[in-house]
């Protein structure tokens, strides 16, 4: 029950005994436990073995997500700074992995479903990227998953098909798809944040689009996000400064008769620039 209940993967299990049997211990700690104490060990002793087993567990909340099982970003963010330091001159690519939709199919069929479509999900991220053998990968909150592996020509499709596969096996009763961003990796020194703000941006770019799964960013993609941004951050001043001006274009229908009947105007807003 204690390794079925993910609730209880965190809790420091210290087993007791009487008995200094090495094939008991062996066992024990397979089964899950954090250590082997015998009863006859000083207090102090037990305190400091059991002391040791609550800061294990602390690290491990820290590093590892609840839900899934896999990093949490923060863990993943530090294992990718190292994965690429320790690879320097290697091809990385950084990848924004997430469920289209996620919210509808929460508030839908309920958060314990949208709880069990994510743990799904992080085991077939991790089954593939365990496979793949090259690269890391994490929960970086919501339905949204990072992976960086080793970017080797198509490996990367490969990868994402591969997990794709493995989704399809997921028993649903509702329409499911994912969309994938990708940021090739060419200045290794820059924050792992960053990377995956660059592909966050790509995978923006699948959504309402049902046959596009897959963006690669460019330099081109991150400037019209960048322009986007820039007037909608100028918005507020612009109006202050009366710096819209309103252009009326009349509306004309042509009927069956011939005749032609006016109507209303539309109003077309453009900045002055």
């Amino acid at each position: 029950m204690y390794r079925k209940r993910k609730e209880y993967s965190y809790l420091p299990v210290v087993v007791c005994t009487t008995e200094d049997d090495p094939e008991r211990e062996q066992k024990s700690l397979e089964l899950g436990a954090w250590d082997f104490v015998l009863k006859n060990s000083s207090p102090g002793i037990m305190r400091l073995r059991a002391g040791n087993a609550i800061e294990k567990s602390k690290v491990r909340f820290l590093e590892y997500d609840f839900l899934t099982g896999i990093y949490g970003q923060q863990k993943f963010y530090q294992a990718t700074r190292e994965l690429l330091d320790q690879r320097a001159g290697a091809n990385f690519a950084f990848i924004h992995f997430d469920i289209d939709r996620f919210r509808i199919i929460n508030t839908l069929y309920g958060s314990k479903e949208g709880d069990r479509l994510i743990h799904f999900v992080a085991g077939a991220i991790r089954k593939v990227m365990t496979a793949y053998g090259r690269g890391t990968y994490g929960r970086l909150g919501g339905d949204v998953f990072g992976m960086c592996p080793y970017e080797d020509g198509a490996a990367i499709y490969h990868i994402l098909e591969g997990i794709r596969a493995e989704i399809r096996k997921h028993s649903v009763h509702y329409y499911l798809e994912t969309c994938a961003g990708i940021y090739l990796v060419d200045d290794p020194d820059m924050e792992v944040a960053a990377m995956h703000d660059n592909a966050e941006i790509a995978a923006a770019q699948c959504k309402g689009q049902y046959m596009v799964h897959d963006v690669l960013y460019t330099e081109e993609i991150g400037q019209k996000v960048l322009r986007e941004q820039h007037i909608i951050d100028e918005m507020d001043a612009a109006l202050a400064e009366q710096q819209f001006i309103v252009y009326f274009q009349p509306k004309y229908q042509l009927k069956k008769d011939g005749s032609v009947r006016s109507g209303g105007t539309g109003a077309l807003e453009e900045a002055e620039r």
